[in-house]
């Protein structure tokens, strides 16, 4: 939804309006670097964060599966960023991707850990 909104050169973004007449490119709203955020780094973050939190499910909540879930969190968003820059995937290289998604990964850490010691 993010590359709906906030990418001008998506297909359905210039089909939906024709057949809707409904326009989806909200971004003409947002400073540009609020924009460029968005677009370029929230969906990694997103991704990043589901992941982890996938894995936490899949593996369990306490260690040796908390930790495996963050070190394979954190390996599959630099293999990622990295077989692009070998051209192995399609996509371009950014180091800042890797930076936030790690962030990402972290903040789901500190986000489980939180809740772990004062359940509600």
């Amino acid at each position: 939804m993010i590359y709906v909104l906030f990418q001008s050169d998506v297909p359905i973004v210039k089909v939906f309006p024709r057949i809707s007449g409904i326009a989806l490119d909200r971004s003409a709203d947002l400073p540009g670097w609020l924009h460029a955020v968005i677009r370029n780094y929230l969906p990694d973050a997103c991704w990043a964060y589901a992941l982890f939190f996938s894995l936490v499910w899949i593996l369990g909540d306490v260690n040796p599966g908390f930790m495996l879930a963050f070190i394979i969190s954190a390996a599959a968003s630099a293999l990622t960023e990295t077989a692009q820059l070998l051209a192995l995937i399609p996509g371009t290289f950014d180091f800042l991707d890797i930076l936030t998604e790690i962030v990402s990964v972290t903040l789901g850490l500190f986000i489980i850990k939180r809740f772990e010691r004062n359940p509600k």
